[in-house]
């Protein structure tokens, strides 16, 4: 199976030269400085996109990408300073390789990161602290149990 791990980025940055990864330009319909992107690179505004709703999407427009043009057979979708590492070492020598995740999905059909608990915080309070807090507010009334369409 081919295994592909998109690398969402938003300007130049480093990227792991494992073949794993394919580095994506998110957003780059509406860039403010449009250039023609480095090898190896790709825009999220090719093929059928939805580049133009980055600001809305964020790093989800890779994700959308790459299930509408990718031909691989496994997706993985990181941040450009945010990669998958089995040694919890930071670095890009550290992330995760095409051996690594091949051993992986040996003995698993998906790989998540482990669980982390949040104690000084709600997931609520985590989001309103960089989001405003009427969007959340009003998924929350929608997905109540006693919400009625009216």
């Amino acid at each position: 199976m081919q295994a592909k791990i998109y690398v969402a980025s938003h300007k130049l940055y480093q990227m792991p030269s494992d073949p794993l990864y394919q580095p994506i330009w998110v957003g780059h319909s509406k860039s403010s400085n449009p250039f023609d992107l480095p090898a190896g690179w790709i825009g999220d505004d090719t093929g059928d996109n939805i580049s133009d709703k980055n600001s809305s999407f964020n790093e989800l427009t890779a994700l959308y990408w790459a299930w509408k043009n990718s031909d691989a057979d496994i997706i993985g979708l990181v941040h450009y300073r945010r990669y998958f590492s089995l040694n919890h070492k930071k670095g890009l020598d550290n992330v995760l390789n095409s051996k690594q995740l091949d051993d992986l999905f040996k003995n698993n059909q998906i790989v998540l990161p482990k669980k982390r608990n949040y104690y000084i915080q709600t997931n609520y309070s985590h989001y309103v602290h960089a989001h405003h807090a009427e969007a959340i507010d009003k998924a929350r009334e929608l997905m109540s149990p006693t919400y009625q369409i009216s």
